[in-house]
């Protein structure tokens, strides 16, 4: 027969926990990392060149523990094979992670729904040779960003294109729209006549203007 446990008990036995843990961890000659440890390795750059971001606020509980520190190399290929270049890092050779999520209370008060975690689970993972500035890869919530230089490369071609666009699409659009204010504003005497075909096409334009401003 199964006895309810109160919320009191639960905290003493979580307590309880994380102490034995902590105690094994220090036995095992572990050293503990801190958060503001782990917020610099964010700081630093990625061996792998991508940008990561972790939101600490998910947690109730955070332990990271490690153990064996070296220096390794490597040789990154980038740019096709056409860029290889050998590199030096510092090396963990053993990582463990304990985290605790916060109770659903919590994401319900910021309003975030679809979570691809259970609030107020528990995760505990060990990991090996781990570069010392990617330990913000081991969280399970941790989200890949587009660097400065990423966005420059997609966004500036992207903008070529749709200013090539709206010169070739919305060329025919931007003549009668100028008349048209011109006499409305009464900067011009002479009246403009819209036919079926000076309509399609300005109805053609303004839907292209509206489908890439919601782009």
């Amino acid at each position: 027969m199964l006895f309810p446990v109160s919320a009191e008990d639960k905290q003493q036995r979580e307590t309880q926990l994380i102490g034995e843990l902590k105690n094994l961890l220090d036995g095992a000659n572990f050293e503990e990392i801190t958060r503001s440890d782990l917020v610099r390795a964010l700081s630093e750059e990625s061996l792998f060149k991508i940008r990561l971001q972790v939101d600490f606020n998910d947690f109730e509980q955070i332990l990271f523990y490690l153990r064996g520190e070296s220096t390794k190399q490597e040789t990154l290929v980038s740019w096709f094979g056409l860029s290889i270049k050998d590199t030096t890092f510092q090396n963990s050779e053993r990582v463990v992670i304990y985290v605790k999520y916060k109770d659903q209370a919590y994401f319900n008060q910021q309003g975030r729904k679809d979570l691809f975690f259970t609030p107020g689970s528990r995760l505990m993972k060990l990991f090996q040779d781990v570069p010392s500035a990617d330990l913000e890869m081991l969280f399970p919530n941790t989200e890949v960003r587009m660097k400065i230089i990423d966005k420059v490369m997609f966004g500036v071609p992207a903008a070529v294109g749709d200013i090539i666009m709206l010169v070739t699409k919305l060329g025919a659009t931007f003549l009668p729209t100028g008349a048209l204010l011109a006499f409305w504003l009464g900067l011009s005497d002479q009246p403009i006549v819209l036919d079926q075909k000076s309509l399609l096409a300005l109805a053609a334009g303004f839907c292209t203007l509206g489908v890439l401003l919601w782009k």
